[in-house]
């Protein structure tokens, strides 16, 4: 006879849970990506007479999130530390006995190993001697060329089309196209030509993920909007064995990252044809219509970002120094006239006039 099932209530749980768990997992292996585009800072604490202070507590602080990490110099006085996101850092060491060093406004870029020594002065440790830095420290142990375009630099170029490929064409050695060429929708790889190697010799990375589909004569998996991009850094020779990929160069993409304060921006960038010269083209056509303008388009480019802390008031990262994101979307509505002037020879030329085919007595009557 029939009869009623009670419901099995632990398989109800079980969609949210793994939801949960896959949220978790993607959080805790973030950290793990583009180990390659990080920098470090590594040093020696001394004395004023040169001798090595082991056990020195080293701090180094991100200025944009506050973000913190500690550690002491080993027996030869040594610190190392590593996996840092590119930034503006503030870096301090103390020691019982010594007046505390700090070194504010710090700037490290992706993929760099910046060397600073530190010289405690003998003090109390409520004393501080602050150095604050005015440059990018140079790397004197390596011989990598290769040049960095920062975001600030970005946004002050007139970049025709917001196409961030157009970017790397800025350091010599490099060519390819057209710097001010508008091509807004270029999802090619770039077509640098990187101190004489072909466009398939070169790589191109965001984050330290390669950027190229190999399926697809190289073409590109996509462009961020240039307001997401806080650097972008063109290695044209003697970089290190651990990029490897191509025997060419490498353009690697490095993107923004959200902060301790939530920031938005929108945007729209909008173009006609209202200050747009003829083209040569309509102008030697003959067509007085076209040599009259310059050929109808309406471009719209507008998106928006936002960043900030990932927070649960009260319940997570409530000090805003743990977790932190950085969102931007772009879109574009592209309306233009093409025109295609073509000159075709004249009826004689294409022997359709029979008249001259003819002979003088074709047509008379016998």
């Amino acid at each position: 006879m029939p009869h009623a099932s009670a419901p099995r209530k632990g398989r109800q749980g079980l969609p949210v849970l793994a939801a949960v768990a896959s949220f978790l997992l993607l959080i805790l292996a973030a950290p793990a990506g583009a180990q390659i585009d990080r920098a470090q800072v590594a040093g020696f604490v001394k004395d004023q007479q040169g001798g090595v202070i082991p056990g020195a507590m080293v701090t180094v602080v991100n200025v944009a999130t506050k973000v913190q990490r500690t550690f002491t110099t080993d027996a030869q006085g040594y610190y190392i530390a590593v996996s840092l996101l590119p930034g503006i850092y503030d870096v301090s060491v103390e020691l019982q006995g010594f007046k505390r060093f700090e070194q504010t406004g710090m700037k490290l870029d992706a993929a760099t190993k910046v060397a600073l020594d530190v010289v405690l002065e003998t003090g109390l440790v409520t004393e501080t001697v602050t150095v604050v830095a005015e440059a990018t420290p140079i790397q004197a142990d390596t011989a990598q060329v290769g040049r960095l375009i920062e975001a600030r630099q970005i946004q002050d170029l007139m970049l025709n089309g917001r196409n961030p490929l157009r970017l790397p064409m800025l350091k010599a050695g490099v060519r390819g196209g057209t710097f001010s060429g508008f091509n807004p929708t270029d999802f090619g790889n770039g077509g640098w030509v990187i101190n004489g190697s072909r466009p398939d010799e070169n790589i191109l990375t965001y984050d330290g993920v390669p950027g190229l589909r190999t399926r697809s004569s190289g073409a590109n998996i996509g462009l961020p909007d240039v307001d997401s991009i806080q650097q972008v850094q063109v290695l044209t020779s003697s970089f290190a064995a651990e990029y490897g990929r191509a025997s060419g160069g490498q353009v690697r993409i490095v993107t923004k990252g959200g902060g301790r304060d939530f920031h938005a921006a929108i945007y729209e960038n909008y173009r006609n044809e209202g200050l747009d010269s003829n083209t040569w083209a309509r102008n030697a056509g003959g067509d007085p219509a076209q040599m009259k303008s310059p050929p109808p388009i309406d471009f719209n480019q507008f998106g928006y970002n936002v960043s900030g802390p990932v927070m649960i008031p009260g319940k997570f990262n409530t000090n805003r120094d743990r977790l932190f994101f950085f969102w931007g979307q772009e879109w574009y509505v592209w309306n233009q006239e093409v025109n295609s002037t073509q000159r075709v020879p004249s009826e004689i030329g294409q022997g359709r006039n029979s008249a001259m085919c003819r002979s003088p007595a074709a047509g008379r009557a016998p």
